[in-house]
């Protein structure tokens, strides 16, 4: 999912459709080109982590916050060029013949125009 140039990231939703099958194990990861699981990291889509009806946002991570959003603040929201946001399902044997994630990545971008600027001084 390719985020514009000076977008803001707000939020990514991982939504459990259905539960994967089959196979050892199912694991999805969610991070960019620096860090591959930044938002999010080893979230078992057969069981436990996320399941059907169930979804994770940066405020509720459910144990699987990446490095990006494991502390009291989120980083990198914005970013001055593309970025790209991938989603990475790892499976360990046979292929899952059924289960359904859904990723939301929700961003916002704001022109010259709309930008208002304000000061403050401390007295």
């Amino acid at each position: 999912m390719t985020v514009p140039a000076g977008s803001h990231i707000l939020d990514i939703l991982v939504e459990g459709v259905a539960l994967w099958n089959n196979g050892t194990s199912a694991t999805l990861k969610i991070g960019d080109a620096t860090v591959d699981d930044g938002y999010y990291t080893g979230v078992n889509l057969k069981a436990t982590d996320l399941l059907a009806g169930e979804s994770l946002s940066f405020t509720a991570a459910g144990g699987k916050a990446g490095s990006y959003i494991a502390n009291s603040q989120v980083s990198p929201r914005y970013s001055a060029s593309d970025r790209v946001i991938a989603a990475i399902v790892t499976t360990v044997g046979s292929v899952p013949t059924t289960g359904s994630t859904r990723v939301l990545v929700i961003w916002a971008q704001s022109t010259a125009a709309h930008i208002s600027y304000a000061s403050y001084v401390a007295t």
